[in-house]
């Protein structure tokens, strides 16, 4: 998905873009390009959202729970439908809407109206922003953000909610980013694996940390996170993710595997040692050090303390990047060969750490016992 710009330019354009951090974003003369205020107000429109109540229970769940969730103090508005017959850009408006493919640049695309000039000092900013849906794209908007909808479970539908939040995070000014698993990159994986067979869309530690850098940090936010999805590489500018994997400890080879509506699931036999890989997250405001984190032998997808827990380890969980990595771990002798199991994780298990949000400490990758 295309971020494009435009806007008014005069002498002396000075526009690049900034990797200081792991997160990227545009500066003008030297300094970050962003909103001048922290609350952002964007009207949906009414052609497309005006008599869908499904679109308007997604967009409200993508703004108000998991966009203004992040760990800065910018946030979005949703604000009086527009009803303009249609969109213009540069028209001083921010608008969100769907249209034919062919009319926007992509999927999904953010356009954005800056300033970026020098006439007797600098003249930088976001003005405006418009942020386009193709109505041709298969989207899922169901509030039940069932995982088997979805293309990273091997369904028919793109998430519309990660794709929404990868649009508003560049028109909070953030760029692409394919150096981390994060949503700037490849969105459609870019996604927690829940209980009862769903999933969460969130902006994530890099792209939570980019927006804490341009507008401040909101000092009540605490949340540390897993995910079963790791980067993999990097692809046009985005970075690829794919499903963490469980490697033979013996060898290093990844065990024999195939995809499920539950995930990609995993061969193993009792009394193995394996290295199991996850990707964690600090979302939050805060570095946390020494947390617990423990990994469980569960018969369904919901991992908890109730389990059976057959390992743990301590990590410092700071902010700035995600951070995939195994963990050795050993099969238990007595499972039931030819049952499928879950093997999974759960951070700050002993919950040590007072957390604003809870729903996305575990992770799991199911597997079946072959001997």
């Amino acid at each position: 998905m295309r971020i494009t710009t435009y806007g008014f330019v005069a002498l002396g354009l000075m526009m690049s873009t900034s990797w200081v951090h792991a997160y990227s974003y545009r500066t003008c003369g030297g300094s970050a390009q962003k909103f001048s205020r922290n609350t952002v107000t964007i009207a949906p429109s009414q052609a497309s959202f005006g008599s869908d109540d499904r679109l308007m229970a997604a967009l409200r769940y993508t703004i108000n729970i998991f966009f203004n969730r992040n760990a800065s103090n910018f946030d979005y508005r949703i604000g009086s439908i527009d009803r303009s017959r249609r969109i213009r850009h540069g028209d001083g408006k921010n608008q969100i809407y769907f249209a034919r493919r062919g009319d926007i640049c992509g999927p999904a695309c953010a356009y954005v109206q800056k300033d970026c000039y020098w006439f007797f000092g600098w003249e930088r900013g976001v003005k405006e922003i418009d942020v386009g849906f193709s109505s041709d794209t298969r989207w899922d908007f169901g509030n039940r953000f069932r995982r088997t909808n979805v293309s990273a479970w091997g369904g028919r539908f793109r998430p519309f909610y990660s794709a929404a939040l990868h649009e508003l995070a560049h028109s909070g000014y953030l760029g692409h980013e394919d150096r981390f698993y994060n949503v700037m990159g490849e969105d459609f994986t870019h996604l927690h694996a829940t209980v009862n067979g769903e999933y969460i869309p969130y902006v994530g530690e890099d792209t939570g940390r980019g927006l804490v850098y341009l507008y401040g940090r909101d000092n009540g936010q605490t949340d540390l996170a897993a995910s079963p999805f790791v980067r993999v590489g990097s692809n046009g500018g985005y970075s690829d993710h794919s499903w963490g994997q469980i490697r033979d400890a013996a060898n290093g080879r990844v065990v024999r595997w195939r995809n499920t509506a539950d995930g990609r699931r995993f061969e193993v036999a009792r009394g193995q040692r394996v290295n199991a890989t996850f990707t964690y997250e600090n979302v939050g405001g805060t570095n946390h050090r020494n947390v617990r984190v423990g990994f469980y032998i569960s018969n369904d997808m919901n991992i908890s303390t109730q389990d059976r827990r057959i390992g743990g380890r301590r990590m410092n969980m700071n902010l700035d990047t995600p951070w995939s990595t195994g963990t050795s771990l050993t099969i238990p002798n007595n499972l039931q060969v030819g049952r499928t199991y879950y093997l999974g994780v759960l951070v700050n298990d002993n919950y040590r750490v007072s957390e604003s949000w809870l729903h996305n400490n575990q992770a799991y990758h199911p597997i079946r016992i072959v001997r």
